[in-house]
């Protein structure tokens, strides 16, 4: 049968044509002139009554201007009618094809195999797919193997049944289908090999894992099937203390958005309990509506048993140190009441050896003697006052170096000259006693000289200061009177005030600097490690 024949056929069979006046046994010879091939024998086929509207020609349009290939074959396998998309598949022209066996088209493997479960088809004609849940394949004229997808449908006609195939090529849908699980494969095997467990969440109906890596076995004790197949278990097991801050922070992300932060408790299937560190995102469609939750959840017990373990010891640690510090204070609450009473001590001591002085010094009734007694007293009463200082200070390291020398000054001038004013400009200087008790001996001199020579038979002014200069401190004791000699050397004199205040400042490891008018100004200059 030449191929416009088939196409009537087909069209005729389409038709539903199957009354007995319209048909007529057509038998078809071969045609050895046919530049199309062979012609096929093929069973009689109907003719559709005159008066049917039938347009043979759009029948073929519809025919080529399907997307598949499309193969009619007989119940002896013979093919009886193909479309262009059929030659463009497999590479054969529709001579080629007309009345060979359709295995033609099968990989030679699959052969016998198609041979019987064709004949099972006619057998049971009906619409269906074929080969369901099996891998097909189609072989083309150049010998090359392609997967495709074939759907079956009988044509019923009155001198037998006819089979139509619809074949798809679905070569590019099998490789978009292997890349889509190979790339599943890849992130699969990077998910499932990192520390820590991923998830994704359903947010339908309650949170409800879609997704859960293997790794939750060893975070909780509980199998990735358990997991999934128990839609409250994570529920379940988050610690029923950490339930009503899990459901606001979650609410919060599911209002807002925000990202998923947070930490948590969860009981593993043993009972213990299992610090998670949880970070999660929301996931929305292309409207912005949430679809899921996908996030990761870390093991983080190790950390907070360690830092419970700090807690712990830095509580350990501040009680002992504050017993300590208790101690330590009582401890030095008593040596501040020892060494205060040591200070009075040696104080009364002084004064007693000032009083004997005094005493000595009228038991001998020697004008010549007197004065260096006198003077004497002045120096023991001026360290004695140092000591009284100190017993009185709630500091024992810092002395309070003004009021020292206003107690100070106040006693040798109304001891020697109630006369000469006083002027004295030290304001929060505090010196120790290393510091203060030199300090306070070239005080005592330097004013007790003032007093005895620099006013003869008149009244003046003394002024005694302290300033910090830099890292240094600066003594200052100024007066207005007669000045000092000319010819007095303070680094070679016999006086033993001047040698007294030379050698304490060198004990300052201090300077010294004097000007002898108008009235005299000695300038003691001397690091200020001492003072505070």
């Amino acid at each position: 049968m030449s191929y416009d024949r088939a196409v009537a056929v087909l069209e005729e069979l389409a038709a539903g044509v199957t009354h007995p006046s319209a048909i007529e046994e057509r038998l078809v010879a071969a045609d050895a002139g046919d530049d199309r091939g062979d012609d096929v024998p093929l069973e009689a086929v109907p003719v559709p009554d005159a008066g049917r509207d039938w347009s043979k020609s759009a029948f073929r349009s519809v025919l080529e201007s399907l997307p598949d290939a499309i193969v009619v074959v007989d119940q002896a396998g013979l093919i009886r009618l193909v479309n262009q998309q059929t030659e463009e598949l497999f590479g054969y022209r529709r001579a080629e094809l007309a009345g060979r066996p359709v295995e033609l088209l099968v990989p030679p493997r699959f052969r016998v195999r198609h041979v019987t479960q064709r004949n099972s088809y006619f057998a049971n004609p009906r619409v269906r797919p074929m080969g369901a849940g099996v891998q097909l394949f189609g072989l083309r004229k150049n010998g090359t193997e392609f997967p495709v997808e074939i759907s079956l449908s009988p044509i019923e006609t009155e001198h037998g049944t006819l089979a139509a195939s619809t074949i798809r090529d679905i070569t590019q849908k099998k490789q978009a289908e292997a890349q889509l699980h190979s790339a599943e494969a890849r992130y699969r095997t990077l998910v499932e090999e990192i520390p820590a467990v991923t998830f994704m969440a359903a947010l339908d109906g309650g949170v409800q894992e879609l997704y859960v890596s293997p790794q939750i076995e060893q975070l909780l004790g509980f199998t990735q099937k358990e997991w999934l197949e128990n839609p409250i278990l994570w529920y379940a097991q988050l610690h029923p203390d950490d339930r009503d801050r899990w459901h606001r922070e979650f609410a919060r992300t599911c209002a807002t958005g925000a990202h998923f932060l947070s930490e948590y408790r969860f009981l593993a299937r043993d009972g213990s309990v299992v610090w998670v560190h949880g970070e999660a995102q929301m996931v929305r469609d292309a409207h912005g509506r949430p679809l899921f939750l996908q996030g990761v959840a870390f093991d983080i017990t190790d950390r907070k048993n360690a830092e419970e373990m700090l807690r712990q010891a830095n509580d350990e640690l501040e009680r002992q140190v504050a017993e300590r510090t208790a101690a330590l204070a009582a401890s030095l609450k008593e040596k501040e009441v020892l060494l205060k009473e040591v200070h009075h001590r040696v104080k009364n001591n002084l004064q007693l050896i000032s009083t004997m002085h005094r005493s000595q010094a009228r038991a001998l009734a020697d004008p010549n003697v007197t004065p260096a007694f006198n003077a004497m007293q002045d120096r023991l009463k001026s360290i004695a006052d140092i000591h009284e200082h100190l017993y009185q200070a709630e500091d024992l390291a810092h002395i309070d170096f003004g009021q020292y020398v206003r107690s100070l000054s106040s006693s040798l001038i109304r001891s020697f000259r109630p006369d000469v004013s006083l002027k004295i400009d030290v304001q929060n200087v505090f010196f120790d006693i290393d510091t203060a008790i030199p300090c306070g001996l070239i005080v005592n001199e330097l004013l007790s000289n003032c007093l005895k020579y620099a006013f003869p038979g008149q009244a003046g002014e003394i002024s005694v200061s302290v300033r910090r200069d830099g890292e240094n401190c600066v003594l200052t004791v100024r007066d207005n009177g007669s000045g000092f000699p000319e010819d007095l050397d303070i680094h070679d004199t016999e006086s033993l005030g001047l040698e007294i205040v030379t050698s304490q400042v060198d004990k300052l490891d201090g300077t010294i600097a004097l000007v002898r008018s108008p009235g005299t100004t000695f300038t003691i200059t001397f690091p200020e490690e001492s003072a505070a």
